[in-house]
């Protein structure tokens, strides 16, 4: 029996101990601390210290530590580290200014900004002036990065946003079942058209290179249209400002190729609610026109095929001009022209929680 406790070591101790020692990514001072105890169970305090390679004070004071608390006692004891020297007071101070509104003219909270305000009007009692680095570590602490903005729309909810969903998804199931023709219409405006000063380049690991540099060639802008019934697509470059005049004569060239007993899909963009269109569409009362809800252009199928275009087509293309960017659009288009499917689209609702039925 050893010189540690008047009992042998239990053996979940020992299991736990050997696991520290033999274990590759225990701390050293771990492994040397398990090892102690270990050898305690069968030598006294200077042999244990001449096998572990350690002063004996050191096996008396982990031996001292084991019996008084157990494994536990292995640990390090919290350090009270250097005294404070800014208080609470500063600390509130920093984070009532770092999620307020920085005066003029700053754009932004930086560190040293906040440093030089709560320096401005010291605390009664404080000691030396706070750091930029004693800054940081408070906004660390209190997870708050000044330097990041995070965007939200503040609005009130489209009182008729049910109806109007409801209504869009019914056109929907009406046009792929044939009871109706239902258009969706929306406009791509200003797309930049820029071509690299020189030339890609691959490397090694096949990945294109681009230099940043580049010309400008002008914008591009189209009036895109969806058959919900067949799914074909078209595109109508804008040769003249998007206004609402421009818009009507689009309007005017559906209903000559049409006819006008049609549904359009729109969102709620100025020229589709201007009082020009809505003067237009009094004087053609045939054509039934479904609103997006508000904040909502999401709903109109129309977004989707624009969103797969920039994907495919505008993002990572480079192109000499205006009628080179139109004619690749164009050729895109008849891709998907040439097996169209019918639009499927509908709007999964939330389910509510049981929290906010509660609420």
């Amino acid at each position: 029996m050893g010189m540690l406790l008047p009992t042998a070591l239990p053996q979940a101790d020992r299991a736990v101990l050997a696991a520290r020692v033999n274990r590759a990514t225990s701390r050293q001072r771990d492994a040397l601390r398990a090892l102690i105890i270990l050898t305690l169970d069968e030598h006294g305090v200077r042999a244990t210290a001449r096998l572990v390679g350690c002063a004996t004070s050191t096996v008396v004071k982990w031996r001292t530590r084991y019996r008084e608390r157990g494994l536990p006692g292995l640990r390090d004891l919290p350090r009270s580290g250097a005294p404070r020297i800014h208080g609470d007071e500063q600390r509130r101070r920093v984070v009532a200014a770092a999620t307020s509104d920085p005066p003029r003219p700053w754009g932004s909270w930086t560190p040293a900004r906040l440093a030089e305000h709560v320096n401005a009007a010291p605390v009664a009692g404080s000691g030396r002036p706070v750091s930029r680095c004693w800054v940081l570590r408070v906004l660390r602490e209190a997870h708050i990065r000044v330097h990041l903005v995070r965007g939200w729309l503040h609005r009130n909810p489209d009182p008729r946003f049910d109806q109007r969903i409801a209504a869009i998804e019914a056109a929907v199931a009406d046009a792929r079942a044939g009871r109706r023709t239902v258009l969706c219409l929306d406009e791509k405006t200003a797309v930049a058209v820029r071509t690299p000063c020189h030339p890609d380049s691959h490397g090694s690991d096949g990945r294109r290179r681009r230099e940043f540099e580049y010309r400008r060639a002008g914008t591009v802008a189209w009036y895109g249209t969806q058959d919900v019934t067949t799914g074909t697509i078209a595109l109508r470059r804008a040769r003249t400002r998007m206004d609402s005049a421009a818009f009507t004569t689009v309007l005017d060239d559906l209903a000559a190729d049409r006819g006008e007993n049609f549904t359009i899909i729109l969102d709620n963009g100025s020229t589709h609610t201007s009082a020009h269109t809505a003067r237009w569409l009094a004087q053609h009362p045939a054509i039934e026109v479904l609103f997006t809800p508000v904040h909502a252009s999401w709903a109109n199928p129309e977004e989707v095929v624009f969103s797969i275009l920039t994907r495919q087509v505008i993002t990572g293309g480079h192109f000499t001009d205006g009628a080179d960017l139109d004619g690749a659009a164009q050729h895109w288009v008849g891709l998907p022209n040439q097996h169209p499917l019918p639009v499927r689209w509908s709007y999964q609702r939330r389910v509510p929680r049981t929290s906010d039925l509660e609420h």
